[in-house]
């Protein structure tokens, strides 16, 4: 398989089959949730409303989330379950994001994180995401975020 493309969910590659270049495309969300194997979301908001309609959001577009009212527990979760991205508050109630993030990415380097932010918060922060966002913001900040492109 060669070309793979991802935009909106959905895969397009070009696989040689039987000689002849075919081009395939795939419904990559179906793909994962099927299987169980949706891109995993930490979530950090001291504000409880917040926490649920996030995840209801983030639930409805096929990512498995767990939300966490505070940095402990989100500290706690990564020595215990595996992240694909972290959503955080800038300036949380208890640490700042990126100090968080930081916390995080010692137990999982890997780990992508998202910046939440009110308006008038500093620019320069790669996939800082100001609120008020829509569904489709965020899901595509998690997006670029995966991929690794800056939002």
């Amino acid at each position: 398989m060669s070309g793979v493309q991802s935009k909106h969910g959905r895969l397009r590659a070009r696989v040689n089959y039987g000689g002849a270049d075919v081009s395939v495309l795939i419904d990559a969300v179906a793909c994962q949730t099927a299987g169980g194997r949706g891109r995993r979301v930490l979530f950090v908001s001291a504000d409880a409303d917040f926490r649920s309609v996030v995840t209801r959001v983030l639930e409805d577009e096929h990512f498995r989330v767990q939300a966490v009212a505070h940095s402990g527990h989100a500290l706690l979760l990564c020595r215990t379950e595996s992240f694909d991205v972290a959503i955080v508050e800038l300036s949380g109630p208890d640490v700042s994001g990126p100090s968080l993030v930081d916390q995080l990415r010692r137990h999982q380097p890997h780990l992508s994180p998202i910046y939440l932010a009110h308006p008038g918060s500093p620019e320069g922060v790669e996939h800082l995401l100001v609120r008020p966002f829509t569904k489709d913001d965020l899901v595509n900040h998690i997006e670029l975020a995966l991929s690794g492109v800056a939002a």
